[in-house]
């Protein structure tokens, strides 16, 4: 038989799972102090049954769970397995290997197993007797145990010196058996104690006995009829019953559908009676708003027949001006023919006048030839002055009637432009009543555009009144949906108070802690409840903090020394606290503050946080000097030109330890 290998997880310093391989020629296991040298051997006993925790140097069983640093979370199991090669069947058992583990959760449930199959520590401990391994045994020596084995006392080296011998299977048999012995003889003195006190019962027991046996005889005469009788009673119960459960069952049937309809109906009628009245509102505001389109509408309608009836006016108008224009042109054109009948006597005017002329010098003639024949043609002489004062009186009145005609065809032209300002005039208000006629019946366009607008708006309103109503339904559906929701919400709020009362998740000591001095205001809680972070940093800030997150912060150290006493007066556990009148808040140099200007630096824990101002010294204590980065990528050079004097954790939880060290992982 050979120790072949130890697997070792949670168990004191080990918190991730480590394998320890035995090959041949192994001597020792050699470290600095503090390395985990002791807690190889304290797993080793403890796998084989040790069950004081002073002899695994612990205050109780769970501190050898691994309770977690600044940069871990604890863990909830220890467990601590050693595997023995059994190829000469030294151990009692048919296997070539064989594997002994013992497994301790915080709870304090123990379990031990062989070969992965569960068992009891007997077991465990029957199969390794003679054998000197055992939690007792002189293959596991410990510190002390050197001294107890050379002792003067025969009596503390008695039980090596047996293991040794290979007898202490014999000496645990034999101690089995006296103890198996004297219970025994225990049940043997109690037996005879029991046939003395019976042998003085037996005689009346006889008679009563003979009294019994005839009571079972009419007991069992009596049975057989009672039993007729109650087979026959069954019978018609059974059908009478038969009878009422179809009975009972078409009933109880009835009643759901009945029940289910109600309640489906009851459902409905206050759904709809919602929607209605919701439809209700929906109709009176859609009549309200179709009367006062219809209103419109109608003022519409009378505005465009007074512009119809405007614009017939100004038609009639416009024709009477035409004809007063036609009119104007006609006696223009009558003047103007006038004016050219005067010109035309004028022109005669002038021919009188020239020929007055030619007669004028035949007469000067004919006066010249007088002179000379003064006697002869005086009488021809008169005659002819007479025609000249004659063709002198009618120049004249030519004169008169030609200055009479201008002026008359001045007053004609001056008519004659007063009726083409007239007519222009006309034309004007004939343009600006044709314009007003246009605009009336773009008025009567848009009137009819709005009153299809409103006919397509009424139906509009009624689609979404039909539209209103299936919305109004679906509402109500959603309503007893979020009905349901808040229902679950509130289970789950509840649930979450509970949880949050009965501080679920946290160690045992805390809770003890806190629950010892609750209403206490110089506790101020622990440290996860007195920040808040965003959602974004909450894995980076669990990954660095870990157990710390758990610390009690208290207003003072006295305080903290009070409920450390109380831990270790009820053997409650451990607890870290932080002062506020004693932490010491640490933070960045300005040197170092230089690499926060980085790219993919995102800043100082401490400075992402929010909490109150009088936890400063606490937040700055755990987060003063943790740097915050996006990813490994940027963390690298950040620590480089930091040279590795603080530390850093990046948003998925990758933290890089001040002196160069990273830990990471899924």
């Amino acid at each position: 038989m050979k120790l072949k290998k130890l697997e070792i997880y949670g168990f004191k310093s080990f918190a991730t799972r480590t394998e320890v391989v035995f090959n041949s020629g192994i001597t020792g296991i050699v470290g600095p102090n503090g390395s985990g040298k002791s807690n190889i051997g304290d797993a080793v006993k403890w796998v084989l049954g040790e069950q004081n925790p002073r002899e695994l140097r612990g205050g109780s069983m769970q501190d050898v769970i691994f309770g977690g640093t600044e940069k871990r979370k604890k863990l909830a199991y220890a467990e601590v397995t050693l595997i023995f090669d059994n190829e000469d069947g030294a151990l009692r058992t048919n296997y070539a290997e064989v594997a002994v583990t013992r497994r301790l959760y915080r709870s304090g449930e123990s379990e031990y197993s062989l070969n992965r199959q569960p068992c009891r520590l007997k077991d465990i401990k029957e199969l390794f007797y003679d054998t000197g391994i055992g939690k007792d045994g002189y293959s596991n020596i410990g510190q002390g145990r050197i001294d107890d084995i050379l002792s003067n006392k025969s009596e503390d080296r008695r039980e090596v010196f047996e293991e040794a011998a290979g007898i202490s299977t014999f000496r645990v048999r034999k101690e089995e058996a006296e103890r198996k012995l004297a219970r025994t003889l225990e049940n043997l003195d109690r037996v005879n104690d029991i046939l003395e006190e019976l042998g003085s019962r037996i005689g009346p027991l006889s008679q009563q006995a003979e009294s019994a046996i005839k009571y079972q005889g009419l007991a069992e005469k009596l049975k057989t009829l009672e039993m007729n009788i109650f087979l026959v009673k069954q019978d018609k119960l059974s059908a009478r019953l038969r009878e009422l459960t179809e009975t009972c069952e078409a009933l109880r049937d009835t009643l759901l559908q009945h029940e289910a309809k109600l309640q489906e109906n009851s459902d409905e009628r206050a759904a709809l009676d919602e929607a209605v009245q919701a439809l209700d509102e929906e109709i009176s505001a859609s009549r309200e708003e179709g009367r006062q389109l219809d209103e419109q509408l109608r003022q519409l309608e009378s505005a465009r027949d007074r512009m119809q009836q405007r614009a017939e006016a100004l038609s009639q108008e416009a024709e009477r001006r035409l004809d007063d224009a036609r009119q104007r042109r006609e006696r223009i054109e009558e003047l103007d023919r006038l004016t050219a009948q005067g010109e035309g006597q004028d022109a005669e005017a002038a021919k009188a006048l020239e020929q007055a002329r030619v007669s004028l010098e035949a007469s000067e003639q004919a006066a010249d030839e007088a002179s000379l024949k003064a006697d002869i043609a005086e009488q021809e002489l008169d005659r002819h002055k007479a025609e000249i004062l004659a063709a002198v009186g009618r120049l004249s009145d030519v004169r008169d009637l030609r200055t009479q005609k201008e002026t008359m065809r001045a007053q004609m032209d001056a008519y004659r432009d007063q009726l083409c300002q007239s007519e222009q005039e006309l034309s004007g208000q004939a343009e600006a009543l044709k314009c007003r006629y246009d605009e009336a019946m773009a008025l009567e366009r848009q009137a009819q555009e709005e009153l299809d607008s409103c006919r397509a708006e009424a139906q509009r309103l009624e689609a979404a009144v039909r539209a209103l109503a299936d919305e109004g339904e679906q509402h109500a559906q959603r309503v007893q949906q979020l009905q349901m929701n808040l229902q679950a919400g509130r289970s789950r709020l509840r649930l979450l108070n509970e949880m949050a009362r009965d501080m679920e998740g946290y160690a045992n000591a805390v809770r003890r802690a806190l629950q010892y001095a609750q209403g206490d205001p110089a506790v101020c809680g622990v440290v996860a409840q007195l920040m808040q972070a965003p959602k974004e940093l909450e894995t980076a800030l669990d990954a660095v903090m870990g157990g710390s997150l758990q610390n009690i912060v208290t207003a003072d150290d006295v305080t903290a020394k009070r409920l450390i006493e109380y831990l270790k007066r009820s053997e409650a556990g451990r607890a870290t606290f932080l002062p506020l009148n004693t932490v010491r808040p640490y933070s960045l140099t300005n040197e170092e503050r230089r690499v926060l200007s980085m790219p993919g630096c995102l800043g100082v824990a401490s400075e992402l946080v929010r909490y109150d101002a009088k936890y400063r010294p606490v937040m700055e204590n755990l987060l003063g000097r943790t740097v915050v980065a996006q990813d490994l990528d940027a963390a690298l050079p950040i620590m480089r030109a930091g040279r590795y004097a603080f530390r850093l954790v990046t948003l998925d939880g990758q933290v890089m330890h001040s002196g160069g060290s990273m830990t990471g992982g899924s």
